[in-house]
């Protein structure tokens, strides 16, 4: 199976920007007619990885709803093909609003059977691994059942921490999820996200950002047989949450193109 290889973009008109770098795209749409006019845009010249949690939730909450309008919005659109529905961060979203683990964790594995042919991807915030990892057996509980699977944090490669979490190398985090998924029977692979934005709290300046890119490239390089995606947050901004994305980032813009054109060559 290719590699995925691209960014998240937060804007329709923002998929024209990224296609000659990339071989898929990310993005969250807001509601079910955004599904259908993201994946229009797209039109089938690269793979949508599109995030769904948002799409379950109620009053902070993760609960099951009824799959038809997310089949409907897709059935619009001219869509064919590879398709990836990505859960993000949603266990921590959910510990946060009060849910377990676990709870969350069947959600997905009864929203996966609503989907049939669909790939699906888990990537868990570090935080949330890290209260797993240190609590009750060490077990992780996350979807195992997915194509892909990873997590994100953004900061220094050997040591990222914060929010309660002491700074830990990145390549831990990635290491118990691979050795974990396999123990389980796992299928997935790593999806991996390199952080390409400016926010309070996070990266202090484009050098840490250009190392953390760099760590992730030498990743793939090294063992691309058991990595499945290469998705960079974030290509578009989140103005909601001052996040600047790497496409308003001179510098950060330029490595990032360059990184992902040389990665979609390579991996084509």
């Amino acid at each position: 199976m290719k590699i995925l290889i691209g960014a998240l973009i937060t804007a329709v008109l923002q998929v024209g920007e990224v296609v000659e770098f990339s071989n898929s795209v990310a993005f969250i749409p807001q509601d079910h007619n955004e599904i259908t006019l993201y994946l229009d845009e797209i039109d089938n010249r690269l793979t949508p990885v599109m995030v769904i949690d948002q799409f379950y939730l109620n009053d902070g909450q993760y609960i099951y709803k009824d799959p038809a309008p997310i089949k409907k919005a897709i059935t619009d659109s001219g869509h064919i093909g590879r398709l990836v529905f990505m859960f993000d961060e949603i266990q921590w979203k959910g510990r946060l609003a009060g849910q377990d683990a676990d709870e969350i964790l069947l959600l997905m594995q009864r929203i996966k059977k609503d989907f049939y042919g669909v790939e699906f991807a888990h990537i868990e915030a570090f935080t949330e691994l890290y209260f797993q990892m240190t609590s009750g057996d060490g077990k992780l509980s996350m979807f195992f059942d997915a194509d892909h699977i990873g997590f994100d944090c953004y900061g220094e490669f050997t040591g990222c921490g914060g929010f309660g979490v002491p700074e830990l190398p990145q390549i831990m985090y990635l290491a118990e999820i691979y050795n974990q998924a396999y123990a389980a029977g796992s299928k997935a692979k790593i999806f991996l996200v390199p952080g390409a934005f400016h926010a309070e709290g996070f990266f202090q300046n484009n050098a840490a950002i250009l190392d953390q890119l760099q760590a992730y490239d030498n990743l793939i390089t090294t063992y691309p047989d058991f990595v499945s995606g290469f998705g960079v947050f974030t290509w578009g901004s989140l103005e909601d949450a001052a996040i600047t994305g790497a496409r308003d980032i001179p510098e950060i813009k330029e490595a990032t193109e360059k990184l992902l054109l040389k990665l979609k060559v390579k991996h084509d």
